[in-house]
């Protein structure tokens, strides 16, 4: 079992029409971050795609599935990934003191989006999260980033699992 002493937990909430919403919908990405990385640890497919987009749930479960797909190397089997680089089970299982940042704001949508990243601690400082130089250079490297929006009184994923195919954290 997944023992760290409780995620980091980073909340940042700007122009939210209440305080207490943003304050419960940010824990709750917390909590979601809690269980997407024991679902990683224990290789928890019907998790993780349970989390997915909701158009890419069905491609996303046939392609892992499949033990040789971009899809599952990315997440779990780094012998397998272009580059050699480490799979997100890699990240997760290696953390000497994995922690969770959650990071929420509002767009100009008006849309509540919460960024979780999975990192060392032992390795990586709460201050470093803040250098998106620092993140551009490190994610899916030293750590692992998954990007929401609440929608509906809900989190859903606004990125293919894990951030996949997608430079977000080196958006401009």
């Amino acid at each position: 079992m997944l023992r760290w002493p409780g995620p980091l937990l980073v909340v940042v909430c700007i122009a939210v029409s209440s305080a207490s919403i943003c304050a419960d919908s940010t824990e709750d990405l917390r909590r979601i971050g809690a269980r997407l990385a024991q679902a990683v640890l224990k290789r928890d497919i019907a998790t993780l795609v349970a989390f997915d987009r909701p158009d890419l749930r069905a491609g996303d479960n046939q392609r892992l599935a499949d033990r040789s797909s971009d899809l599952y190397c990315y997440l779990f089997d780094s012998g397998c990934t272009p580059d050699r680089l480490p799979s997100v089970f890699d990240v997760v299982s290696s953390a000497r003191k994995l922690r969770i940042n959650v990071t929420t704001h509002r767009g100009r949508d008006g849309v509540l989006s919460g960024l979780l990243l999975f990192y060392d601690a032992s390795r990586i400082s709460s201050a470093r999260l803040k250098s998106a130089e620092f993140l551009c250079r490190h994610g899916g490297r030293q750590l692992e980033s998954w990007r929401f929006r609440f929608v509906g009184g809900k989190w859903e994923s606004a990125n293919p699992i894990f951030d996949l195919e997608t430079d977000s954290l080196c958006s401009p």
